[in-house]
């Protein structure tokens, strides 16, 4: 784009306004692709911020995380047993390498001190559904089942013949 903008052509001394607009628009975009290949081949994930982690690896120990940490969970067994060791509200977030807005949310929500303050006194758990397994099917079914139910509990009907579908369901799979 850079290129055909005109980023590298010269300019006659009789150029028009256009012309000079278009040259400084590629000059722009040439130098943010320039950027965001040093960015990427860096290791950021980052568009809006290539550079970012050539800034933070050079902070060197100094930066801390000031996130939610969160407790990893692999399977169904792993998360039963934390839920049965507490008697705290439990917040399990479902995080995938490959999910865009989980990679957002890292960033952002979780970096949120609102968020943070508002989870202090919450087990916060993540289960990595990366490998995207039939287990990790089966237990997003489950929890997405669960928000419809509790989404819709103000239908008594509708909630109970979702319980019992799944219930039925979850019979048949595990």
């Amino acid at each position: 784009t850079a290129v055909y903008l005109g980023a590298l052509n010269t300019l006659n001394i009789d150029s028009n306004g256009w012309d000079k607009l278009w040259k400084g628009l590629g000059l722009i975009l040439l130098i943010y692709g320039g950027l965001l290949m040093i960015g990427g081949a860096s290791g950021s994930h980052s568009v809006w911020q290539p550079l970012n982690i050539i800034s933070t690896s050079n902070a060197g120990n100094t930066k801390t995380s000031s996130g939610l940490i969160f407790t990893k969970v692999n399977n169904l067994a792993e998360l039963e047993q934390q839920l049965a060791q507490t008697s705290q509200p439990v917040m399990l977030d479902l995080y995938a390498d490959w999910c865009v807005e989980c990679k957002r949310m890292e960033i952002t929500t979780f970096q949120d001190p609102n968020t943070i303050q508002a989870l202090k006194n919450t087990l916060t758990l993540q289960l990595d559904m990366s490998a995207n397994t039939q287990q990790h099917k089966d237990i997003f079914f489950v929890f997405v089942t669960l928000f419809v139910i509790y989404a819709f509990s103000n239908f008594p009907t509708f909630r109970e013949i979702l319980i019992k579908s799944m219930l039925l369901w979850t019979r048949k799979r595990m």
